[in-house]
Formats: structure tokens, C-alpha cells, sequence
């Protein structure tokens, strides 16, 4: 359908649109918007249109449509309708009227969060594998124990931290530094000091020990000024800055060796998640080290070498298995769970796509008070062997809805039995299905509202025209889960003439059935007034222009069609920025009808062209809607083209020609699931 303004641009940009557009006026309220970018809101259709769109998109940052269409696109960080983080990238276009004036902008909005999470994970990657290689250089060099944690030290403020702290137990059991190091040499004195005056700091002894104890990583993102209250740990926590601190434990084959404490002094790079896990895959390393260093002492070198590095080489092996696992995972799932609308089908194919992965047994389970107890479980009866380790996760959403996946089995990671990143990943998955579950309730429930609506916007039935015969046909887009624009009439007339109309409002929701009301019965009420076809558009525009400040448009088209007698009729023709009907002749041939004319609502005065035909016994004209036109959005077909391919339908006549138009856009969408709409008006005299 066109657009008020920069019509071309816009009609192609919506058409070919994988991410979320909209377009907005010069105030920044959205005119209309595609299903991407709606379901980024998390708002029903209906909220999203006529509202500012930093309003319904917070990420959005004000002066988006500031934006030069050359600029790069904008970078913005948020939380999703479920709460999760997510990045966007964000690009404006302005669109210009006949004049060249902008009138409004083109916003796009992508979601790109599992891409940088991909970059994210590349850079990971990287950072692991550089730290091997540097592991793998310190074997070469280092094999007593002192060298060796001087070494992991080095290693750590060279590649991830602006200084380090590595502690071990000393022979009374309590943790003693045994190595120091600042990314600045002339602060490692103060750096001593500290830890030697006040153990544990920037952090408390408390929690270093609790790191060992457990054999797990404490990450706090950021640090009081002033940790400590003594005024000389004071005066060197001033002067060595910590903005953030990492601990990690030193362990491997089961045995926690020690610690290792990393600290930021950079306000602008504070320690993340992928630092945990670079960070633990170093101490990891380190402990393999250490241990060879401890069973070998100076002797021995080649053999612990060769020991350490298989050991380390299997260890990298199972981790990245784990993550790629992880990844394919959270990869099924998420297009499992894209566009499921039976609750049943999301819990199992949650269950079975979890199974080839990471366990031997998988049982999901889903409790919602709309929905009841839905369950699923699948694969092996009996656990393999090799460590058979069940883990649990219960997510309890706000809907009510509760979801639980516990998997038994062998993991792949890194010890062979769940770790943290495990029970994220559960976790995770039990969230995405919950909101899968939801969504799939409310889809159900919004479909059957719109049926109902979209039922009153309708006639109930056709009435009878003499002499003549009739066929609609209605299909919603998708699985009707919005109410449309689109719309059909025959309306009596005086002179025992008929009017039949087809319309397209722009959008959908409720805002769109109040238009489709309100231009459908306005035409009732003026169309026995005026004179032509293309009068009552006239009218029918102008009730819209004065009225409707939402910036919404009406496309139609609108035949009038005179008494039919000695076997003939005549027509007019008229139609408002919509596509041309189809005549199909009663000996099969079938052409576009050329009537042509501006959209409704936009201008205070509309071009129309009308055209008149002449109708003989057999003659089917067909109205539609772009539903048909544009069943694929990027090979709108032509009016002509239509006809052509519908034409072998005349001998069903009206109705044969109506289910044809139908099929011919059911075939030509992906996957048989129409887009938009797609209404029918199709009728031919009587032979």
C-alpha cells in the first residue's frame, strides 16, 4: 500500500523490511510500524501506533530522527518486555513530500544482541586461546613452583587485569599472598604493602576465603571508595584506584591449589561475565602448572611438560565443545520457541531439542493457570555411564505460568558434571519457554477476540441483487491474531442501482477498526447521494481529513453498478490508491481494470480516475485487497498478471473466480501464511 509521503521509499522499505521499521511524523509518533518492530515494544499493535516511539521503545534515544541518512547507525543498550538485556542498532531516514520537505522519518531498529553476543564470544575465544599459547610458553620456561606463579601473575596484568594478587595456603591452612604484581612497576611496592598489611583488600579476607573454600569466582563489578576504614589502607587504595575486582580459584582435577584476585583500576572497563570465564579458564591453567610444578619439582621436565599439555589440551577441548554446545542450544531453541502458538509443541520440542546436547534424560514441565499441567519427557531410560549428574531449574513467571527442566546425564563441560554456565543455560531455556508459553495463551485469546471484532466490521451475509451473482471471501493474516483494516460492503442505491466496496485501512488493532468502521459506514450514508462511484470516495475523503489526525489512510475501491437489463450492465470504476480489480470475461479471458486514483485521508482533495465497463451474462469483476497483490512482499504481483492467472476459474464463476484470487496469494506466501489480510468481493450477472 502507498504511503502520504515519500510513497516509493516507503513502500519498498516496509515490503523488503526484515527488521523492525517505523515510520514517524515530524513529532516522533509512529504512523505505522511492521510486526518486527512491534514485537520489539512488547506492546499489543494497537498501543503502538499514534504514540511518540521513544515512548512505546524506551532504547530509542531522543533525536533519533536527527540522524543524517549517511551517519552510522546508533548503538543503544536495554532490557527486553522480559527483562533481558538486549543492544540495538538504530538508523533514520527522512521522507520527503513532492515538494522535497520532510514530513515525517523512516526509523529501522534491529535487534542485534545475539550477533555482539557472537563478537563477544569471538573476542572470549581469542583471549582463552592467547592465554593457552602463554600458558604453553610458561611450561616451556617454568616449572618450580615460585616461577610458576610469578609467571600466572605476569600473565594476568599483561592480558587482563591492571593488577594481581595470587595467594595459597600457607602450612597453618589460612591463605598467604605469595605473588604481587601492577600493571604499573612503579605501584607494585604499594601494591605489596596493601596486601601484606590488610590480606584479601580491595575485597575482604572473608570473601577470598569463601572463593577457595567453594572453588567458585566472585565478580564485583564495582568497589566503594573506600573499602577499609584504616588510613593507610585508605591512602593506598586512593593511590592504586580498584574499580572493580575479580577472584577466581586456582584449581583443577578436583583440588583447589589457591586464589587469584584481579583488579580494574579503569572506570571504563569493569569486569564482565566473559572475564569470569577468561579469568577461571587462567586459574584453570595456572593449577594444571602448578601441579606439575609440585609433583616434579626440577626434575622430570619433559614428562610433566608432555603430561600437563595433554591434560590442558583435552581440558580446551571439552570447554569449547561445552560452549558450542551452549550455543547450539540457546540456537534451537530460540527458533523452536520464534512463532510457536501450541504450548503443547514448545514443551516438547524444548524436551527433545535439550537431549542430543548436553543429557541423557530431559523432563519439561509447564504449569499455567490458563493452560493446566503440560508435560514432556524424553530420551535414554537409564543414564549412560560416565557421571550421571541431574540438575534443576524452576522459573516462576509473573503470569503465573511455572516451568521446570531438569536434564540427567553426562555434560559435556569441562569437569564432566553441571557447572554455573549449565545452570544458566537451563535457566535460560525454562525463561524463553515460559514466554513462549504466554505468548502462545495470549495469541489465542487475542485470535479469538479479533474474530469477533473483525465479525462487526464485516457484513453478516451478502444480500440478494437480482440478476446477479455474488461471492466475499475473508482471510486474516497469519492466524488472525490482530484485528485488520481490510473490509467489503454492497450497498443498495437508489434506481435499483448497487454499490460494491472493497477498502484497506493502514494498520492493524483496534486504532485500524475504528477507521474501518467509521470509512465503511460513511460511505453508506453518503454514497446514495453522490452522483458516481468517485464522488462518494470525494466525500468519503474529506469526512477523513477533517476528522482523522492519527495520521492513518483509507485505500478503495468502489463500482457502481447501473440495473441489468437485456443481459448487460454497465459499471463505473472507481478506485482510491488500491489495487486495480479484474475482469474476467465469461470466455475466459481476463484483464486489470486501469481505474486509478490517490489514497484516502492524506489530502484535502484526491485525483480519481474513473473507469466504465460493460458487463454481459458470465462476467466476473473481482475486488481485493494488497493482501493478494503483495502475498510476497518482494514480488508484488500486477493487476494483469492476476487476471491472467485466475481466468481459467470464469466457468465457476464468481465464487470459482473468488477462491482462485485466494489460493493464488496463499501460494505465492512463504510458507502458505499470508502477511497481511486478504479480502474478496468478486460478481458477475447471472447467465
Amino acid at each position: 500500500m502507498s504511503a502520504p509521503t515519500g510513497s516509493t521509499l516507503l513502500a519498498a522499505a516496509f515490503a523488503l523490511a526484515q527488521t523492525g521499521l517505523a515510520h514517524v511524523d515530524l513529532d516522533g509518533n509512529v504512523i505505522r510500524a511492521n510486526a518486527e518492530l512491534v514485537a520489539l515494544t512488547g506492546l499489543p499493535a494497537h498501543s503502538v501506533i499514534g504514540r511518540p516511539l521513544d515512548e512505546v521503545l524506551p532504547d530509542v534515544p531522543p533525536g533519533t530522527t536527527n540522524l543524517l541518512p549517511e551517519a552510522e547507525p546508533l548503538q543503544a543498550a536495554g532490557t527486553d518486555p522480559d527483562g533481558r538485556r538486549r543492544d540495538l542498532r538504530i538508523s533514520a531516514l527522512p521522507l520527503p513530500d513532492a515538494t522535497g520537505t520532510t514530513v515525517g522519518h523512516l526509523i529501522g531498529v534491529a535487534d542485534v544482541t545475539e550477533a555482539l553476543a557472537d563478537a563477544r564470544g569471538r573476542r572470549r575465544l581469542v583471549r582463552q586461546l592467547s592465554l593457552l599459547a602463554a600458558i604453553g610458553e610458561l611450561l616451556d620456561d617454568e616449572l618450580d613452583e615460585a616461577a610458576t606463579l610469578a609467571a600466572v601473575g605476569r600473565i594476568a596484568v599483561e592480558r587482563l587485569a591492571d593488577w594481581c594478587v595470587v595467594a595459597i595456603p600457607g602450612a597453618d591452612g589460612n591463605l598467604r599472598c605469595v605473588h604481587a604484581a601492577h600493571r604499573i612497576p612503579g605501584r607494585t611496592r604499594l601494591l605489596r604493602e596493601l596486601v601484606r598489611s590488610f590480606p584479601g583488600a580491595p575485597l575482604s579476607a572473608v570473601e577470598i576465603d569463601e572463593v577457595h573454600a567453594r572453588g567458585r569466582p566472585l565478580l564485583r563489578t564495582s568497589l566503594p571508595d573506600a573499602p577499609v576504614e584504616a588510613p593507610q589502607a585508605r591512602e593506598l587504595l586512593h593511590a592504586l584506584e580498584p574499580r572493580s575486582a575479580l577472584v577466581v580459584p586456582v584449581r583443577a582435577r578436583g583440588e583447589t591449589l589457591g586464589t587469584l584476585t584481579l583488579v580494574s583500576a579503569r572506570p571504563a572497563r569493569p569486569f564482565d561475565r566473559d572475564d569470569v570465564a577468561t579469568a577461571t579458564e587462567l586459574g584453570r591453567r595456572a593449577a594444571f602448572a602448578l601441579q606439575a610444578a609440585r609433583r616434579y619439582g626440577a626434575s622430570g621436565r619433559a614428562l610433566a611438560r608432555a603430561e600437563t599439555t595433554v591434560a590442558l589440551q583435552q581440558h580446551a577441548q571439552r570447554s569449547l565443545q561445552a560452549d558450542v554446545n551452549r550455543r547450539q542450544i540457546v540456537q534451537d531453541v530460540s527458533q523452536l520457541l520464534q512463532d510457536v502458538r501450541d504450548p503443547r509443541r514448545a514443551v516438547t520440542g524444548t524436551a527433545e531439542a535439550l537431549v542430543p546436547w548436553i543429557a541423557d534424560r530431559v523432563r519439561v514441565t509447564v504449569q499455567a493457570p490458563t493452560l493446566g499441567a503440560l508435560e514432556h519427557e524424553t530420551g535414554a531410560p537409564e543414564p549412560s555411564l560416565g557421571g550421571a549428574v541431574p540438575i534443576r531449574r524452576v522459573h516462576r513467571a509473573r503470569s503465573g505460568t511455572r516451568v521446570t527442566v531438569e536434564v540427567t546425564g553426562a555434560w559435556w563441560t569441562s569437569s564432566g558434571a553441571p557447572d554455573d554456565e549449565d545452570a544458566r543455560l537451563l535457566q535460560d531455556v525454562a525463561e524463553r519457554l515460559a514466554a513462549a508459553c504466554l505468548a502462545a495463551d495470549l495469541y489465542a485469546q487475542q485470535a479469538a477476540t479479533a474474530a469477533t471484532l473483525q465479525g462487526g466490521l464485516l457484513p453478516a451475509e451478502l444480500p440478494r441483487v437480482p440478476g446477479m451473482s455474488l461471492c466475499a471471501r475473508y482471510a486474516p493474516a497469519g492466524g488472525g491474531a490482530s484485528v485488520g483494516g481490510d473490509f467489503y460492503d454492497v450497498m443498495p442505491l437508489p434506481d435499483d442501482e448497487w454499490l460494491f466496496v472493497v477498502g484497506d485501512v493502514c494498520g492493524k488493532g483496534a486504532a485500524a477498526a475504528v477507521v474501518t468502521a467509521q470509512a465503511r459506514h460513511t460511505l453508506r450514508a453518503l454514497a446514495p447521494g453522490a452522483p458516481a462511484p468517485a464522488d462518494a470516495l470525494r466525500a468519503l475523503n474529506g469526512v477523513l481529513h477533517r476528522e482523522r489526525t492519527d495520521g492513518r489512510f483509507v485505500t478503495a475501491c468502489a463500482v457502481r453498478v447501473h440495473p441489468v437489463k437485456d443481459g448487460r450492465a454497465r459499471a463505473e470504476v472507481a478506485c482510491a490508491g488500491h489495487p486495480a480489480p479484474v475482469l474476467v470475461r465469461a470466455d475466459g479471458r481476463g484483464d486489470a481494470v486501469p481505474a486509478d486514483g490517490q489514497l484516502l485521508g492524506v489530502l484535502d482533495a484526491v485525483r480519481l480516475t474513473p473507469v466504465e465497463l460493460s458487463l454481459e451474462r458470465g462476467d466476473v469483476l473481482a475486488l481485493y485487497t494488497d493482501g493478494v497483490s503483495e502475498a510476497d512482499p518482494h514480488d508484488a504481483v500486477e493487476a494483469a498478471e492476476l487476471a491472467a492467472a485466475v481466468a481459467p476459474a470464469a466457468a465457476g464463476g464468481p465464487f470459482g473466480v473468488a477462491g482462485a484470487i485466494e489460493r493464488h496469494a496463499r501460494d505465492r506466501a512463504a510458507g502458505g501464511q499470508l502477511p497481511d489480510d486478504v479480502a474478496v468481493l468478486a460478481f458477475a450477472l447471472d447467465r
